[in-house]
């Protein structure tokens, strides 16, 4: 998985008609901003609104020396910066627009209007009310417009989370929200199950469920969801309350995938100190739900002692002991197949407090299991089939004391 991070560059742009009777053009001013934003912020159920959010929204109290009468998001402007097909929904590559219609003809002081992607700042620009000759301001009557247009050359992530923060002088003076609404053809996205384990398999199954680690273990949080075009996971690890932005991952869907396997990993470079921590799963930036797990140390118990380790180790009834070659402890033949062994052994394990650990494809040269307890690592691996059709099988410790 790799974490969702784009460089978008965005020109916001403040065209408006000169104060002349000429019929000039416009001059535009513009003032681009290349920021790298942060990671996006990855019921079960996340569907998007059918329609669309009102585009204009209600203006808070007047600030001192000024009053916005309307702040409307739309699809395009007309010269004198009034919204055109007003509404707050955009689609991911789509010019957003803002219109602000100023109460009276204000003569001093500095608008500025901040776009924000969650708590990253996209761009800012401010208008001088004073400056009358500088092309920048329009009066309608006895009202003032000022159009703001936010251009991007990379697609912005789907969902929720955007704004406009306007301010008069540095005091706030309003917010309005608009959001990126899926393409057309996009089927609803949705999570449909999560389970903490100790791996995933090839399918995305999860592999030994559990809320419990120990602190050298990866976490896995795995899942299957319905994922519409452009719709994105991403999953935030949180160590004692705290995030952890080295754990950040994200997903994105290239096309609609129905009922699709997923997975998030992660294990700290220093390991999970003891305690309680949980992971948080995201989708299309809202949170889909929080997910606590447990990290045990073994106390300092004293370390697995070999001997007694094998002298209690079961074999099954007709094992026939067959030669292992260096750096393997056991070996043994036996009529039981490979799913058999396999379960026989995890059975046992688990009740002596063994945890198995997730698969990776470094593992895979042949059919195998790796559980740890207390440092200790047991290597379980099936080495094929002898003459007689037994399943031949050879056992590994490390780390034991």
């Amino acid at each position: 998985m790799k974490k969702l991070r784009m460089i978008l560059l965005i020109a916001l742009i403040f065209v408006l008609p000169m104060l002349s009777c000429g019929g000039e053009e416009p001059t535009p001013v513009v003032i681009v901003v290349t920021p790298e934003p942060a990671q996006p912020m990855t019921t079960v159920v996340v569907t998007p609104p059918s329609g669309e959010p009102a585009a204009t929204e209600a203006a808070p109290p007047p600030a001192a020396g000024i009053e916005i009468k309307e702040a409307t998001f739309a699809h395009g402007l007309t010269e004198q910066m009034e919204p055109v097909n007003p509404g707050s929904d955009f689609q991911a590559d789509e010019t957003i627009y803002l219109s602000l219609r100023l109460k009276g003809r204000p003569k001093e002081g500095i608008v500025t209007a901040r776009f924000y992607w969650n708590d990253t700042l996209i761009a800012e620009a401010g208008v001088d009310l004073a400056d009358a000759n500088s092309g920048l301001l329009f009066s309608i009557g006895e009202d003032t417009f000022v159009g703001y247009t936010l251009t991007h050359d990379n697609p912005f992530p789907l969902g929720v989370g955007y704004r406009a923060e306007v301010f008069y002088n540095d005091q706030p003076v309003g917010t309005y929200t608009f959001r990126i609404a899926p393409p057309p053809g996009a089927i609803p996205s949705q999570v449909k199950s999560i389970t903490l384990a100790r791996g995933a398999d090839d399918n995305y199954n999860p592999v030994d469920p559990t809320t419990s680690f120990a602190p050298d273990e990866t976490v896995y949080l795995v899942g299957r969801a319905d994922l519409g075009t452009s719709s994105w996971l991403q999953a935030e690890w949180y160590i004692g309350g705290q995030l952890d932005e080295n754990g950040t991952t994200s997903l994105t869907a290239d096309q609609n995938y129905n009922d699709v396997g997923f997975t998030f990993s992660y294990l700290p470079a220093e390991g999970w100190p003891p305690g309680e921590h949980f992971v948080v799963l995201m989708l299309d930036g809202v949170e889909v739900g929080r997910y606590p797990f447990t990290i045990v140390s073994s106390g300092g118990a004293a370390p697995l002692n070999e001997t007694a380790f094998w002298d209690a180790f079961p074999q099954p009834d007709d094992a026939e002991v067959v030669p292992v070659v260096e750096g393997y402890d056991l070996g043994f033949a036996t009529a039981m197949s490979e799913p058999q062994l396999f379960d026989w052994y995890a059975a046992w394990l688990r009740d002596q407090g063994w945890q198995q650990q997730a698969p990776t494809e470094a593992m895979q040269t042949r059919p195998n299991q790796r559980w740890r307890k207390d440092g200790a690592e047991l290597l379980i691996e099936i080495q094929g089939v002898d003459d007689q059709g037994r399943t031949v099988v050879w056992f590994q410790m490390t780390g034991i004391g």
